[in-house]
């Protein structure tokens, strides 16, 4: 109790929490000084609840100990310490006083520090009359003699205010409990040397783990960015409205891909960092490739700012792969401010989010706003930072609403939010800012694109248009393609690469991908293609993700002539750069997206490839069937495909290119798709895709804790009961929708055996995702082996033979090298 109190002291001593204290001083307690003593007294209680004969009873000879000198455990029943520890701490209060609701909610705040939220209407435990009262009286007079508590308070304290207390509570029992840092003391002399020693153990503790506040920035954007001469107008916009804003701030950089949107919002955040102290940076990427590729920026960043002694960390699911960040691991980085570390005591699981410093999947910080265990923990882990979101176009509807929860509450925890996109339909770009402001932004006040909007948490509002920007003509052009022939395609890689070029096609569906690169293989050399899809091992993926990044990356060797055939995988996650694109048809912010790895860096062409121009595969007419559009409709919803391919319309029978003006031409484009209004004929698809949306959004609010309108510290959190899902099955735990889904390891029963942990990570690099539902129930009722259900990287796992083929009904599936995991027609494998 003592420790865990020790380790708050020191850290509202260390990160400087005055907003903190000024919350409990508005709930009645008079200034700094009383309110510092509360919130340690209080927080020293937090094990209140095990003072308890259920609690007790759990190891004997304690029990017997006691029994010894009076305790009586006649009555015994198991109890849960947390909730018994919400029963007493509330009557405690009340016996100060205090109302019952106020006292309830103050006992949730440190009885919450097991991941759950204890409430009022938990059944009762039974906690011990007589000596246990005795007991627990004496221990509530020894902590308010030495805490020297005077004042209770009379009202509760908002609701980010609740989930900071939470969240520190929980914060310092796993660094008070850890025996590292506190080792067990049979006997002290007196509480008040005990105290002391613990301040001593709790300022160590909180040196070795790097934690305290982070220092103020004094560098220019220049300083930091070595290789910019000069701000393009992306950055210069984007630093002069965060120069206007009030901090906390959220920031919305809408401008086309490629102009330095993560260069601007990292400016700003240094721009906020010389104003005020922060408490770090979490950049919030849609996928882990993309997470891994800003994780290796950031640190490059992070070696010119002033971090003092920080910690750096690499959050999603394989962040334990990244050689980047397993050196970091292995030796600090050392700078000439500081030292940038990743200690161990952060790595993996609810913890790493409260390093200074982070880059990874938005998952981690969707958690935060979804009705999960510690949710609090991940939203303390964030206040007073700058969050950076990018591809935020790339969200559906459901991760979209769970933003939005999250959002609103970032806004009372002081923390900067930074939304990177290159294009939102207008009404999503609305919905975003308004829940940092409950509400209030009227979309007909803003820039038009390319643009940034900023938004302080007292509601000023500031947006502006980016001028200057080099406008760029492209061109989409239709290929008509019948369903299941590849000809077009082939034809066209064959006429147009024929004085060489680097081609890319990106396919919708794996299937089809696998297909076509089988038909090009016919045409073309092995050495120039390249297969890229979601079902490969994840060791074959990142070989052939290093494979093209080298060839058409930006300082890439490119070859005289290739072709890259991908699924969407290369819409986000690479920074490549292809002479010739074709693409599969697509809702046109994505094939926008797609575009931006065409002709992406300044470079001479070959031969009639200087024009910048996608083209699209398109149904040979347009039509009410939404079979035209083949398993794309599986994908994207059928009136995004129509509404689409209607831009190529012409007043002919057949299709038109469409010309594009970057950057100003991109808005009409996008609203022409998402905000038009309905022919009759497709009304139905409307509906489809609206009342998909809805149920999507009402899954994300049931699923969610409670949006943040107005931080009502007394029934916001109310509504939240005992028992919060933290099994990764629990749909409450899942910041993504979408099918079932099994883990297959791709291993020869020879190779499934594990003895350290090289062996795991050796099989996990052999693993890959499928969704296909026949095959899904086929392999779950596969056996995970033993050994591998004790490893949490593989505990989902089931073993697949390179060799075999499953069958079920008319299909197959086997493993292929060159193709990946394929799943066809049997009479096709025939």
């Amino acid at each position: 109790m003592l420790d865990v109190a020790a380790v708050v002291e020191k850290l509202i001593e260390k990160m400087g929490e005055e907003t903190l204290l000024q919350s409990v001083i508005d709930c009645g307690i008079p200034n700094y000084e009383n309110a510092r003593a509360f919130l340690l007294y209080w927080v020293a209680l937090h094990d209140f609840g095990k003072a308890t004969p259920g609690f007790q009873a759990k190891v004997q000879s304690l029990a017997d100990f006691l029994k010894e000198r009076g305790f009586d455990f006649s009555t015994l029943a198991e109890t849960n310490h947390s909730i018994s520890g919400q029963q007493l701490l509330t009557d405690l209060l009340i016996t100060k006083n205090v109302d019952e609701d106020v006292a309830s909610g103050w006992a949730r705040t440190i009885s919450s520090h097991h991941g759950n939220l204890p409430s009022r209407y938990d059944e009762e435990h039974i906690v011990g009359t007589g000596v246990w009262e005795e007991a627990r009286l004496q221990l509530v007079d020894e902590l308010e003699r030495l805490f020297d508590i005077k004042h209770y308070p009379n009202s509760l304290p908002d609701a980010a205010t609740q989930i900071q207390i939470m969240g520190l509570c929980t914060l310092a029992d796993w660094i008070g409990s850890s025996e590292e840092y506190f080792q067990y003391q049979s006997y002290a002399s007196d509480i008040e040397t005990y105290y002391s020693e613990s301040l001593r153990r709790a300022q160590k503790a909180l040196d070795i783990l790097h934690i305290s506040a982070l220092p103020k920035n004094e560098k220019s954007f220049f300083d930091l960015f070595p290789h910019f001469d000069s701000l393009n107008p992306v950055q210069e916009t984007a630093l002069r409205i965060g120069e206007k804003l009030h901090n906390p701030f959220m920031m919305v950089i809408e401008a086309p891909m490629g102009l330095g949107k993560t260069e601007a919002a990292l400016g700003v955040f240094a721009e906020v960092c010389s104003h005020m102290r922060s408490h770090g940076l979490y950049f919030a990427l849609p996928t882990q490739a993309t997470g891994n590729m800003v994780y290796a920026r950031l640190e490059e960043f992070l070696k010119r700012f002033n971090v003092g002694q920080s910690e750096l960390h690499l959050l999603h699911g394989t962040a334990s792969l990244n050689p980047l960040y397993r050196q970091l691991k292995l030796h600090a980085i050392y700078t000439d401010e500081g030292a940038l570390y990743a200690s161990s005591w952060f790595g993996g699981g609810k913890r790493s989010l409260l390093a200074h410093y982070g880059a990874g999947t938005v998952d981690q910080i969707l958690l935060g706003a979804l009705r999960s265990r510690h949710f609090f923990l991940r939203l303390f882990a964030l206040a007073g930072k700058t969050v950076i979101i990018d591809e935020v176009h790339a969200y559906d509807a459901y991760m979209s609403k769970l933003l939005e929860v999250l959002i609103s509450w970032l806004r009372f925890l002081g923390s900067t939010v930074i939304l990177l996109s290159a294009t939102l339909p207008a009404e999503k770009r609305s919905s975003l800012l308004s829940a940092y402001d409950a509400g209030r932004v009227d979309s007909l006040t803003l820039a038009s694109y390319p643009a940034v909007h900023g938004i302080s948490a007292d509601g000023a509002l500031v947006s502006e248009t980016i001028y200057s920007l080099d406008e760029e003509t492209a061109w989409i052009s239709p290929l008509i393609k019948e369903e299941e022939s590849w000809e077009p395609v082939v034809t066209m890689l064959q006429i147009q690469l024929q004085e060489g070029g680097c081609a890319a096609v990106i396919i919708n569906t794996v299937a089809d991908a696998q297909r076509l690169f089988e038909e090009l293989s016919r045409y073309f050399e092995e050495e120039e293609l390249d297969l890229f899809h979601a079902r490969f091992p994840l060791q074959k993926r990142l070989e052939i993700e290093k494979r093209i990044v080298q060839r058409y990356g930006k300082k890439g060797a490119r070859p005289r002539r290739g072709i890259v055939v991908a699924t969407q995988m290369i819409e986000q996650s690479l920074d490549l750069d292809f002479d010739l694109m074709i693409s599969d048809l697509a809702p046109v912010d994505l094939l926008l997206q797609r575009m931006g790895r065409l002709h992406r860096h300044r470079r001479e062409r070959p031969a009639g490839l200087q024009k910048k121009e996608l083209h699209v595969l398109l149904p040979p007419r347009l039509s009410e069937d939404e079979k035209i559009f083949g398993k794309s409709r599986f994908l994207y919803f059928p009136i995004l495909l129509y509404r689409t391919a209607k831009l190529f319309e012409s007043d002919t029978e057949n299709y038109q290119t469409v010309e594009i003006t970057f950057p100003h031409g991109l808005t009409s484009l996008v609203e022409s798709v998402y905000g038009g209004d309905e022919e009759e004929k497709i009304e139905k698809w409307n509906e489809e895709k609206l009342g998909e949306e809805y149920a999507d959004i009402f899954l994300a609010c049931q699923y969610s804790i409670p949006e943040n309108l107005d931080n009502d510290g007394e029934e916001l959190l109310d509504s939240l009961d005992n028992r919060l899902g933290d099994d990764p099955d629990d749909p409450r735990a899942k910041t993504r929708l979408g099918p079932p889904t099994v883990t297959l390891a791709i291993t020869e029963p020879q190779d499934r055996q594990i003895e350290n942990f090289s062996d795991v990570e050796r099989i996990y690099m052999q693993t890959l995702k499928i969704q296909t539902r026949w095959l899904v129930e086929e392999m779950l009722k596969r056996e995970t082996p033993e050994t591998w259900r004790e490893e949490p990287m593989l505990r989902h796992a089931v073993p697949f033979d390179p060799e075999e083929q499953v069958e079920r009904g008319g299909w197959a599936a086997y493993y292929d090298e060159r193709l990946g995991m394929v799943i066809t027609p049997k009479k096709e494998k025939e």
